[in-house]
């Protein structure tokens, strides 16, 4: 779950909903630190092989269909999702991306991990 602007959001809903858009391939939904919100959605998008698909596309076809505030702020597309050998999304591997496609995104320290009520980063245990 992230908490976006006081809002809970589960990226599942997010992601299931992109993934029955016609030029989508797959898709994967995660958090980014936003200043003004604490977190903000980002979603990493894969096309169909021949699609156009921007980013306003994205968004619109989930503004039509979800409440505003579980509309993805950004939307990055790629060749492909980056995944373990068993086939599992590896979103800590999304979040690193960010860093390098988004400016203010910033990806928490090494070995500590977000606290998305105050969007600060604190050390485990």
């Amino acid at each position: 779950m992230i908490v976006s602007g006081g809002e809970n959001v589960f990226p599942i809903e997010v992601e299931e909903l992109l993934a029955h858009h016609p030029g989508v391939a797959e898709v994967a939904v995660v958090g980014a630190p936003d200043p003004e919100f604490g977190w903000r959605l980002v979603a990493f998008v894969v096309r169909r092989p021949g699609e156009v698909l921007t980013g306003d596309d994205v968004r619109s076809h989930v503004r039509a269909r979800l409440a505003r505030y579980k509309v993805p702020r950004d939307v990055v597309f790629l060749d492909e999702l980056p995944r373990t050998t068993s086939g599992k999304v590896v979103r800590r591997d999304l979040a690193t991306r960010l860093t390098s496609t988004t400016p203010e995104a910033a990806a928490p320290p090494r070995g500590e991990t977000p606290r998305r009520e105050e969007a600060s980063w604190t050390r485990p245990g």
